[in-house]
């Protein structure tokens, strides 16, 4: 008697959000972290790091933007993996490889190993995120995948928040560099031991090997949506028969990857910009260090809020109208930064009773990151909507690789402009990169519905 033959894709996207599926969601946001922590640790390293080996700040430019290249490559390879392989293997081997090339970087002795343990660690760190969209947006329904996406990949930042704190306590109490390596390998590696009991695999993955129906099925009993003797297919996100590389630039997809790079590359690009070199510029302007380390936290900030806000915006208008309006805020911050003149003299609060609110400055800072952070968050959510399944981390991993380029570019980009035209060329730079942004997200087809999965 042959089996009923039912699609996933209904219990998939339409069906309820069970506890087991945010579960899953729980174990993507906590790799994220610790994916954060680790390219976060090498920063608050620096100043110890300088101080044994008696080097400037300027030795330490090209471990910055080699880690960035090393991530380029991590998330082409871990892309490419996730899709052949599968995402559960791929992330659970990319956490055991940052963690142990970071514990490996506390016996260095120079920084030249330091460099080349550098690159490999990117390597790790890249392959993790087109992995950890891939699975959350096939664990999660339709109508909460953008804000699940975006509310996940927010938790970089916190990574680095828990970097900052552990550098706080080890670097004072034990005087070593070596230390905080150390426990920043450790941990992750602790939470690899643990996916490797619970992490499940894509149900839209497993859906392709009939071989592998049994885990399928048990994988939907625990989601609460049994299937009892069927034959599962996937009718919404069908196999193709041709590479997946290759597949991103078939008729139905060409234009839109490539409107999607270019979208990761300039946002990317201006966000390293802003991270990268920021501070320098408000130091150069005789800005104190108080207010100039305040500009990234006001950004930082300013990109939470904005983050949560285009993720609950997405769920109910859609991705087109929500990112046009966000990269179209950053453009007009962006210029008007570009063209008001940066007075260090002029420090007092926006509003007198607001003090939180910072000064026009700082306030005006963290707008432009409210709009480009939830920029950057929501490009993830669209890249997962682009993709069918069988190519899903690749499209994505393709799109951060670019991304990564920018970042690369912008470390050397942004010290040029600011020698060229101080604080107007800078905020211009940032302004041109969204402007491209702009009409790429314009051209894009394969947008997030309005009230996806109602």
């Amino acid at each position: 008697m042959q089996a009923n033959r039912v699609d996933i894709a209904p219990l998939l996207d339409k069906g309820s959000w069970s506890g087991y599926q945010k579960v899953v969601l729980a174990f993507c946001a906590l790799i994220v972290i610790f994916d954060g922590l680790d390219i976060q640790v090498m920063g608050v390293a620096i100043p110890a790091l300088m101080k044994e080996w008696n080097l400037p700040r300027s030795a330490f430019s090209l471990i910055a933007a080699i880690g960035l290249a090393g991530m380029a490559i991590g998330a082409i390879v871990g892309g490419f993996l996730g899709d052949r392989i599968g995402r559960r293997p791929t992330l659970i081997g990319s956490v055991f490889v940052f963690s142990i090339l970071t514990i490996l970087s506390a016996f260095v002795t120079n920084i030249e190993s330091l460099t080349w343990l550098r690159l490999a660690t990117g390597i790790g760190l890249g392959s993790a995120m087109p992995n950890v969209t891939a699975l959350i947006a096939e664990f999660t329904p339709l109508k909460n995948r953008a804000l699940s996406v975006i509310l996940t990949i927010v938790y970089i930042p916190v990574g680095g928040v828990v970097a900052g704190q552990l550098a706080s306590y080890i670097l004072p109490t034990s005087g070593s560099w070596h230390t905080l390596y150390i426990v920043c390998g450790v941990l992750p590696a602790v939470v690899g031991l643990i996916l490797i009991v619970v992490l499940p695999e894509s149900p839209r993955y497993l859906v392709r090997f009939p071989e592998r129906r049994p885990e399928l099925a048990k994988l939907f009993v625990r989601m609460d949506k049994p299937v009892a003797d069927a034959e599962l297919v996937d009718l919404t996100e069908r196999d193709e028969s041709r590479s997946q590389f290759g597949a991103l630039f078939s008729p139905i997809y060409w234009s839109d990857t490539v409107c999607l790079w270019l979208v990761f590359f300039t946002t990317l690009g201006a966000t390293y910009v802003m991270l990268n070199w920021l501070p320098a510029l408000l130091s150069g302007l005789q800005f104190n260090i108080a207010v100039a380390s305040s500009g990234i936290t006001y950004y930082n900030f300013g990109g939470i809020f904005g983050s949560v806000i285009g993720a609950l915006l997405i769920g109910r208008m859609g991705s087109r109208l929500v990112m046009l309006g966000l990269v179209s805020g950053s453009v007009l911050t962006a210029l008007y930064l570009s063209q008001v003149p940066l007075d260090p003299t002029h420090t007092q609060p926006l509003i007198a009773a607001m003090p939180f609110l910072g000064t026009p400055l700082l306030t005006s800072i963290g707008l432009l990151g409210l709009f480009m952070n939830a920029l950057q968050t929501s490009s993830y959510a669209l890249a997962a909507q682009i993709y069918v399944s069988h190519i899903r981390a690749t499209g994505t991993g393709s799109a951060l690789a670019i991304g990564r380029i920018g970042g690369v570019l912008s470390s050397f980009v942004g010290s040029y402009v600011i020698g060229l035209g101080g604080s107007s060329s800078y905020f211009g730079l940032v302004a041109a990169c969204l402007l491209i942004s702009l009409l790429s997200l314009a051209l894009i087809k394969r947008h997030i519905p309005a009230n996806a999965g109602r």
